[in-house]
C-alpha cells in the first residue's frame, strides 16, 4: 500500500529530517571534541631518570663521565687523592637517596700514602655496610684496584682485591676487574696511562666500556 503525503507534508517531512541530521552530526562532533581534548588531558607517566653515583677518588674526578654515560644521569663524586677513610666519611653525603646504582672505585691511594691492607679491608667493609644499608635501593658496583707502574705495590694491590672480591659476595655487589685487562707482568700496560697510574685515551675506552657493562647488568640488587 502506498501512502500519499500532501506537497506541504512532504516539504515538512524532508525539513524535519534535514534538522534532526544535523543535530546528531553537531552532537557526535561535539562528542569527538570532548574526547579529544579529554584524551589531551591526561597525563603522561614518565619513568625516573636513573641516576649513577660515581664514589672514589680521582680516576674519577678526572673524568668527563656525563659525557661517557649520557644514558644515565651522572654524579660524579670523585676527589682527587681520596682514600677509602675519605670516601667513607663523606659517603651518605655524597650518594643521595634516589640513587640507582653506586660505583666505587677507591683504594690505590691508601696504599701509595703506606696504608695497609687491613685498614683498606675495615673502611671498605664500613663503606659497604653504609650503602647496603642506607642506600638500600641501589646496585653497588666496586671496581678492583688498577695496576701502578711500580711493582712495588703489587702484592698488596692483589690483596686487596681479594678482599673486594668476598666483600661484594656478602654484600652482593656487582665486582668489576680491572686489574687483569691492565696489567703487563706486574705492571700496568705503559700503553694505557700517561703519568704510571691514570688512564690515557686508549685506556679510558677501555676503563670505560667495562663499567658501562656492569651498569647494564641488572642481576646484582643491593636488597
Amino acid at each position: 500500500m502506498r501512502v500519499y503525503f500532501p506537497p506541504h507534508y512532504r516539504t515538512a517531512l524532508c525539513t524535519l529530517l534535514m534538522v534532526t541530521t544535523c543535530s546528531c552530526s553537531d552532537q557526535n562532533a561535539q562528542g569527538d571534541v570532548a574526547i579529544v581534548e579529554q584524551t589531551v588531558q591526561v597525563p603522561t607517566m614518565q619513568e625516573e631518570p636513573t641516576t649513577v653515583v660515581f664514589l672514589g677518588d680521582s680516576h674519577f674526578a678526572k673524568q668527563p663521565l656525563d659525557a661517557f654515560f649520557t644514558e644515565v644521569e651522572v654524579v660524579n663524586s670523585g676527589v682527587n687523592g681520596n682514600t677509602s677513610q675519605q670516601v667513607l666519611d663523606r659517603v651518605l653525603q655524597a650518594v643521595p637517596g634516589n640513587a640507582s646504582k653506586v660505583v666505587i672505585g677507591v683504594g690505590i691511594n691508601d696504599l701509595l700514602l703506606g696504608g695497609s691492607v687491613s685498614e683498606y679491608a675495615t673502611n671498605m667493609d664500613s663503606l659497604l655496610r653504609t650503602l647496603h644499608k642506607e642506600r638500600s635501593n641501589a646496585g653497588l658496583i666496586v671496581l678492583s684496584i688498577m695496576p701502578t707502574a711500580d711493582p712495588i705495590y703489587e702484592t698488596d694491590i692483589n690483596a686487596c682485591n681479594a678482599i673486594l672480591r668476598s666483600m661484594c659476595e656478602t654484600y652482593r655487589c656487582e665486582y668489576v676487574d680491572l686489574y687483569e685487562p691492565f696489567v703487563q707482568g706486574n705492571v700496568i700496560q705503559p700503553s694505557l696511562v700517561y703519568d704510571g697510574l691514570h688512564l690515557n685515551k686508549v685506556g679510558t675506552e677501555i676503563w670505560v666500556e667495562m663499567i658501562r657493562t656492569a651498569l647494564m647488568d641488572r642481576t646484582y640488587p643491593n636488597q
